[in-house]
C-alpha cells in the first residue's frame, strides 16, 4: 500500500495567501550565497528591494527590504519555529537570523495575514522551520567555493595591467542528526533527537570605487600650486584670503605670487592633516594629476563568518512532547571604505553577532484539544568598532590634549573631508553599537469541536534595543575652495582649492558631537482568537480578533522624556 499525501493547490478552508517553499526546493532549486530566505521571491507578489551584493547571510538590511503586494520595504515580519525572529536595525525591523539552506526543514511565506494570530506588522510574514532529528542517523557535507584563477579581470585592473582581484569565496559546512544514543546508557530511539549544523562563510569582496583616490600631490601639500591646473590645461589661481576688498563695488582679492602659499602663512594643523595622506602612485588617463592618482593594490572587503544550529527534540509519551533549540552566528569583517592607509584610513571593522534560544512545549490535553507554549530569547549586537581604536586621537592633528579630552570620544581620530579629494578618518557609520534583545513567550490553545476549529491565544514580547552611533564624537572639519578662491561667496569652479584652504587653517565646517546613547524597552501584548467555522464543504468562514497593544516606550537609566 502506498500512501501519498500532497499539498492541495487551493486552501479552501483558510483566507491566508502565500507559498510554502519545501525541503525539496531548498535542496534543488540554485540560491546565492545559500541564503534560503532568498526563495521568497518564488512567492507570488513578493519582490525585494536591495542591492545584490547586500545578499549575503549576515545582511540584515538586504535581507529584509521584501515588499509583498505592494507593501513598503521593511514592514515584512520575520519568525524562526514560530517564535519572533526580528531586530530593530537602523530603526527598522529587520531579520535577526539566518539559518544554514541544509538546516531549513521548509518556511513559508504568508502573503495575506488574515488569520489572527498573526500581526504588529504592515507587510507579509516570513516562517522559517528548523530540522529535526529522526530515528536514523543521516547528515550532509558541502563546499561551494570561488577562485580567482576562475574570474575575469575587472576593466579597471586591465587598465592598470593588473590580475584579476584577490577575491576568493569559500562556503562550507556539514549537518548530523539521529536519535540520541549513548552506549549501555541510554537509547532515544522513539523518543530523543538532535540535530546539529555548522557553516563556515568566508569571503573576500571588491568595491572598485574605494582602490582609486585623490590625494594632494607632494607640491600641493607643501603649498606649491603652480602646476595645479584643470582638465583643459588652465592653471587655477589659488587667491589670498587676507587680501579681500571692496573695489568698484565688487569684492576683490589677490592670488598668492606665484600661485605659491608662503611658508610662514602654511598652519601647522592643516599641514600636518595634508601629511597624514599617501603620496599619489599613479597617473590615470583623462585625469588631471591631482585627482584619481592613488590607488591601492588589493583593496578588498573581507567576511568571516560562523554559523550554527542545534536541536534536541524528546517525546515524553504521545501526548507530550518538547523541544529546544539553540542558533548562534558571528560575522566578522574588514573593509578600508575610502581606500587610504595608515591614520587616514576610513575602517569599517567589527562583529554582528546573534544568540537565539527557543523552548517548545506541546501537550495533547484530549483528542480534540492541544496546548502548546513557546518562550524564546533572541539577542542580536552589531559592534563596529577598529581595533586600532583609541590608538591615536585628534592629537595628531596637532590639537590639545586639554582640548580633546573636552570631547564625547577623546580616543577617536577627527573625520575630515576636502572637496575633490579623499576624506580621511572614520566615518560616522563605522563606529556603531547596537543591540537589540527580544523576549518572547506565545501560549496557544487549540480546539476543533463540531465545525469550529478554535485558536486562541497570547503574543508577548519584551523588547530592549539600543542605536548608538556617536556621529562626530571626535570632531570633523570640513574644507572647501571657498577660502581661496576669487570670490567667496560666488561658486568657481576655474580657482581655488580645499587642500590651500586647509594649508592656511581656514575650515568651511566643523563640529564635535555629544550624542545621547539610551537603551529603549517596551512591552507588547497582543491576545488573539481565531474561529474558522467550516459551513460546508464549499464555504468556510474564518472569523479572528486580535488586540495588538504596545505598551509606551521607557528608557533603561530614565533618560527619556515624555
Amino acid at each position: 500500500v502506498t500512501v501519498v499525501g500532497d499539498a492541495p493547490l487551493i486552501e479552501a478552508e483558510k483566507a491566508d495567501r502565500g507559498m510554502l517553499v519545501s525541503r525539496q526546493n531548498l535542496a534543488e532549486l540554485p540560491i546565492m550565497t545559500r541564503v534560503p530566505i532568498l526563495l521568497v521571491v518564488l512567492a507570488p507578489g513578493v519582490t525585494n528591494r536591495s542591492t545584490r551584493y547586500d545578499w549575503t547571510p549576515f545582511s540584515n538590511s538586504g535581507l529584509s527590504s521584501w515588499s509583498v503586494n505592494g507593501s513598503t520595504a521593511n514592514s515584512t515580519a520575520f519568525l524562526i519555529d514560530g517564535a519572533p525572529n526580528d531586530v530593530v536595525y537602523e530603526s527598522q525591523p529587520s531579520v535577526a537570523y539566518v539559518p544554514p539552506s541544509d538546516a531549513v526543514q521548509e518556511f513559508r511565506v504568508v502573503a495575506n495575514a488574515y488569520d489572527a494570530q498573526y500581526g504588529r506588522n504592515g507587510g507579509g510574514i516570513v516562517s522559517m522551520v528548523t530540522k529535526g532529528g529522526t530515528n536514523q542517523f543521516h547528515g550532509t557535507a558541502y563546499e561551494y567555493l570561488k577562485r580567482p584563477s576562475l574570474n575575469a579581470t575587472s576593466f579597471s585592473n586591465n587598465a592598470k595591467r593588473l590580475p584579476a582581484d584577490n577575491t576568493p569565496l569559500d562556503q562550507y559546512g556539514f549537518t548530523v542528526a539521529g536519535p540520541v544514543r549513548v552506549p549501555k546508557v541510554y537509547n532515544g530511539r522513539d523518543r530523543t533527537f538532535f540535530f546539529g549544523a555548522w557553516e563556515h562563510y568566508k569571503q573576500n569582496q571588491s568595491f572598485p570605487q574605494n582602490d582609486v583616490s585623490s590625494v594632494p600631490t607632494i607640491a600641493q601639500r607643501n603649498g606649491d600650486f603652480s602646476k595645479t591646473l584643470d582638465s583643459a590645461g588652465r592653471l587655477m589661481p589659488i587667491y589670498d584670503p587676507n587680501t579681500g576688498r571692496l573695489a568698484n563695488n565688487q569684492w576683490v582679492r589677490d592670488a598668492f605670487p606665484g600661485n605659491i602659499i608662503p611658508p610662514n602663512r602654511i598652519d601647522p594643523v592643516g599641514a600636518k592633516i595634508m601629511s597624514l595622506y599617501p603620496e599619489p602612485n599613479q597617473l590615470t588617463p583623462g585625469s588631471v594629476d591631482w585627482q584619481n592618482n592613488f590607488f591601492l593594490k588589493d583593496n578588498v572587503t573581507w567576511y568571516d563568518f560562523y554559523n550554527v544550529v542545534a536541536r534536541i527534540d524528546h517525546n515524553f509519551s504521545g501526548k507530550q512532547r518538547v523541544y529546544g533549540r539553540y542558533v548562534w552566528n558571528d560575522m566578522n569583517m574588514f573593509q578600508l571604505s575610502n581606500g587610504l592607509p595608515g591614520k587616514a584610513a576610513n575602517r569599517r571593522e567589527g562583529h554582528k553577532t546573534n544568540n537565539g534560544f527557543v523552548f517548545d512545549s506541546l501537550t495533547v490535553l484530549s483528542p480534540s484539544s492541544t496546548f502548546d507554549l513557546r518562550a524564546s530569547l533572541t539577542r542580536w549586537v552589531q559592534n563596529y568598532r577598529p581595533t586600532d581604536w583609541g590608538s591615536y586621537n585628534s592629537t595628531a592633528i596637532g590639537w590639545p590634549q586639554s582640548l580633546v579630552s573636552q570631547f564625547g570620544e577623546p580616543n577617536r581620530f577627527p573625520y575630515i573631508t576636502s572637496d575633490g579629494y579623499k576624506s580621511i578618518g572614520s566615518s560616522s557609520g563605522n563606529i556603531w553599537l547596537a543591540p537589540t534583545t527580544n523576549i518572547a513567550l506565545a501560549p496557544t490553545f487549540t480546539s476543533i469541536y463540531h465545525r469550529h476549529s478554535l485558536k486562541m491565544g497570547l503574543d508577548y514580547r519584551w523588547i530592549r534595543a539600543g542605536n548608538y552611533q556617536s556621529v562626530w564624537a571626535g570632531g570633523t572639519l570640513a574644507f572647501t575652495r571657498a577660502f581661496t578662491r576669487s570670490n567667496y561667496l560666488t561658486q568657481d569652479a576655474l580657482s581655488g582649492s580645499a587642500v590651500a584652504s586647509a594649508l592656511l587653517g581656514y575650515a568651511a565646517s566643523g563640529q564635535v558631537d555629544r550624542v545621547a546613547s539610551p537603551y529603549y524597552r517596551w512591552h507588547y501584548f497582543a491576545p488573539w482568537v481565531q474561529d474558522d467555522i467550516k459551513v460546508s464543504r464549499r464555504l468556510t468562514i474564518n472569523l479572528g480578533l486580535r488586540w495588538d497593544l504596545v505598551v509606551p516606550v521607557t528608557e533603561r537609566y530614565n533618560r527619556m522624556n515624555r
